[in-house]
């Protein structure tokens, strides 16, 4: 995957483009949900616009900060599904 985007440094803004091996992933937000078909290709999350998850987000952010962060999460099966999603063939 190539993507551009601008990189800040000691004399400014500065264009560059990042290569990166497949397979990538991307993490994105939007205001709207996601058109019905490109949903079919992602991997959605809904997350409350309320006042208590901002406030609960923001004092879990406060404490990774201030070095309470929680446990790593064990990514092994994060890990063996998406091996397993590369290993499946496909036919259309």
């Amino acid at each position: 995957m190539r993507y551009a985007t601008v990189e800040k440094t000691g004399g400014g803004l500065r264009p560059v483009n990042i290569d990166r091996e497949g397979p990538t992933g991307i993490i994105t937000t939007s205001t709207r949900r996601v058109e019905p078909e490109l949903e079919t290709r992602l991997l959605t999350l809904q997350v409350a616009d309320t006042a208590d998850v901002t406030r609960a987000i923001m004092a879990a952010d406060a404490a990774r900060r201030n070095g309470h962060a929680p446990e790593s999460p064990d990514l092994e099966p994060w890990h063996a599904f998406n091996t397993g999603l590369l290993t499946k063939a496909v036919t259309t």
